[in-house]
This record gives structure tokens, sequence and C-alpha cells, in this order.
């Protein structure tokens, strides 16, 4: 308990440190550019790397008219399959989830694209609760299709695999995509290109699953730490921490997590006063870090000089 109040704290005297920095910094025009911190503690300038995960918006009154416009071409004359398509997608967006499912066996039954229609079935059954059929409908599609939604479907497979087995009480101990980040403060690295893509891969799913899964959400918060763990090792420190901030939204914590979140919150700081001085270039950044440095070397140098200055200096008779 007092190791999350600290940690809470810690967020707080970040923000407020940013925030009075920010106010005595004169103004300058917004950059593109930004301090990110490494794993390694190193500062370093590149493109701004805060990424924090939002799910799409979606217009409910929008779906509903699009809705409306699909059932009135219906009765002026025949809608095509890929209109039928779109209708079934747009009641899974509006949560009529029975209504869209009688929609997708029909276009089932006329022969349409057997991928989209195993794939939206799957997601519907999904979101109906119905885990083993959504199961068997999305490793169809993946089958069928692999490389759709770039490549991303398999991490929708090991999602209701994991699901399943939560369902039947099967013991669940690895890791959701079987990547093992170690159990230090720091997360440890695999291979970065093949890191890389699996980290965009996940970002794709978890932006399409937010759009339907609200906070809270185990499985969400467990698929936001694994990819806070890849920004950490992938974009940087800052990246990480605001990935983390949306697990704990969606109700994620662990022991791990705590201390992970607690150790990369840490290493911010001297980012943040980089980033709220506003240095124009790197070469400005290397003097703006000596002189803080420098400066907390300095000052406690100068306290013992003058210490030991007004002890020698002549005492009166």
């Amino acid at each position: 308990m007092k190791a999350a109040t600290g940690h809470r704290t810690l967020h707080r005297v970040r923000g407020i440190a940013a925030s009075i920095l920010l106010a005595m910094a004169p103004s300058a025009s917004a950059c593109i550019n930004e301090y990110s911190t490494l794993l390694s503690g190193e500062v370093f300038m590149g493109e701004g790397t805060h990424c924090p995960l939002s799910a799409h918006l979606i217009s409910a009154a929008e779906l509903a008219l699009k809705l409306d416009s699909l059932d009135g071409l219906g009765h002026v004359r025949q809608a095509s399959n890929k209109e039928l398509s779109d209708r079934g997608a747009a009641l899974v967006y509006l949560g009529r989830y029975a209504e869209a499912l009688r929609q997708f066996r029909e276009l089932r039954s006329l022969g349409f694209d057997p991928y989209t229609v195993c794939a939206n079935m799957g997601t519907t059954f999904e979101l109906m609760g119905q885990n083993d059929s959504a199961l068997y409908y999305t490793r169809k599609a993946v089958e069928l299709n692999p490389g759709a939604h770039k490549g991303s479907e398999w991490i929708h497979v090991r999602i209701l695999e994991r699901k399943v087995a939560l369902e039947r009480g099967e013991p669940v101990t690895s890791p959701m995509l079987g990547i093992d980040f170690g159990s230090e403060e720091l997360p440890r690295a695999m291979e970065r290109d093949e890191l890389a893509d699996i980290r965009n891969q996940l970002r794709y799913q978890l932006r399409e699953r937010m759009t339907f899964v609200k906070a809270p959400d185990a499985i969400i918060g467990e698929l936001l730490f694994e990819l806070g763990n890849m920004e950490a090792i992938l974009s940087g420190v800052e990246c990480a921490v605001d990935v983390y901030d949306v697990a704990k939204e969606y109700g994620y914590t662990s022991e791990l997590f705590d201390r992970r979140y607690a150790k990369l919150s840490g290493m911010t700081g001297k980012a943040a006063i980089l980033n709220a001085i506003h240095p124009a270039t790197d070469h400005a950044a290397n003097w703006i870090t000596y002189l803080f440095y420098g400066t907390l070397v300095a000052l406690p140098i100068a306290l013992l000089w003058g210490l030991w200055r007004w002890f020698r200096r002549p005492r009166a008779r």
C-alpha cells in the first residue's frame, strides 16, 4: 500500500515539476522533436514518442443513419452482398448482435467472401460472450487470409484461447503473446525487428478491441502491459509509461507491473526538464545537462567550503 502511494506521489511530483518549468520557460514555437529516455538511462532527442493508445471513436447516430439508408435501399432494389455485409457491421457497432449474426449467416448461405463472413461472425460471437464459437470462426478466418488486419489476427486467436481457457478453469501461466520480458524492473529485449512487427500488430488489435470493450477488462489490461514493455524497448521510457497508464485504467495490476511502473516513471525526470526548457538543438541540451549536473556537484562543494571558511575565521578575543 505504501509503495503504491509512493508511485502516485512520484507521478504527481513529476507533473507539478514539469508544469512549473513550463511556466518559467520563455515562450517558444511548438517543437516537433522532444527528449525521451532509453532503458539505459540515456536521454536522446527524437520525434515525439509519447504514445497514449485510444480507441476509434464511433458515432452511434451516424451508424443509425447508415443502417436506415441501407434498409431503405433494400426496399427499393436488391441490396448487394457488400451492402448487406456493411449492414451487418453497422449492427455490430450498434450492439445489435443477434441481428448482425442473422445477417452474416445469410451472407454465408449466399456464398459471400468467406473470410469477411468468418471474421465478422467471430467478432460477433465474442461480443455475445460465446467465446468457443468466436474462436472457431476466428481461426477459420485466419486460415483463409492470414495477412488480414496487417497480419495481426493471430493475436485475436491468442486472446480467444486465453478467454476459453479461463472459462474452463484451466491454469494460465504463460504470457498471452508468448513473449518473455523477464521479471526484473526493466523489461528485457528479444530481437528488435521481430518485436517491432509484433508491437505494430498489437497496437492495431488493441485500437480495434478498445472500440468495443471499455474499462475495466483484464485481457486488455494484460495486453497493454505487454505493449508497454515493447515500447520501453523500442520507443522509450516515456512511451512505456503512457501505455502503462492506460493499462491501469483497464484495471491491470501485478507485483511486477507495480515495480516496473515505479522504476520507469522514476527515469523520466531528466527528459521532462529538458522538454520543459525547450532547447533548440542537441548542443543546447548538452550544455543544459552539464549545467544541471554541474550545479548539483558545485552546490555541496560550495557549502562545505563556506562552512570550512566560517570555522577557520579568526575568533574575537
